[in-house]
């Protein structure tokens, strides 16, 4: 095993591009719908990415062939399930370079994806939000204008009260 990680990991001959945004490009597709060999491409360009951006303690995870073998296919098997784009992935390394000052796990590299860059997830979001029912909805409004009222008639209280105050 003469090869160190860091050579493992350089960016390929023909570099992802991360921020295209041209449609018909594979950057836009989900990384799911592109070819295996492409796949394999973001993957070794990813890693190569958090080699350069966190060195060492990136590469220490990895101390065998097959450590990295296992980790480059939990990352992409993760990556495939969420519908990530390679200009997503981008985006995503972008704010983990913000957020993390050491190399992020799977798990918060994902967190970061889905709160931020996945449409499902968002969408799921606006569904849980809109899942109140109308006549929850008519509650919580009217409780809200009766505490309004409330607030509104200790004020001209408040505001008689000191009018009529005698100094």
């Amino acid at each position: 095993m003469g090869n160190s990680h860091r050579e493992r990991s350089q960016p390929t001959t023909s570099p992802i591009v991360w921020e295209k945004t041209d449609p018909s490009d594979l950057t836009t597709m989900a990384l799911g719908d592109t070819p295996a060999d492409y796949r394999n491409k973001v993957m070794d360009r990813l890693f190569g990415r958090m080699t350069a951006i966190y060195g060492s303690k990136w590469d220490y995870q990895f101390r065998s062939e097959s450590t990295l073998r296992i980790a480059k296919q939990q990352w992409l098997d993760a990556l495939v399930k969420w519908q990530l784009t390679t200009h997503q992935l981008g985006r995503v390394l972008d704010a983990c370079i913000m957020n993390h000052p050491r190399p992020p796990s799977l798990g918060e590299f994902m967190q970061l994806a889905v709160e931020r860059y996945i449409p499902a997830h968002k969408a799921y979001q606006r569904q849980t939000r809109s899942s109140v029912s109308e006549q929850e909805k008519t509650r919580r409004m009217q409780t809200g204008r009766d505490a309004l009222k409330n607030i509104t008639d200790m004020l001209n209280n408040h505001q008689e009260d000191h009018n009529n105050a005698k100094f």
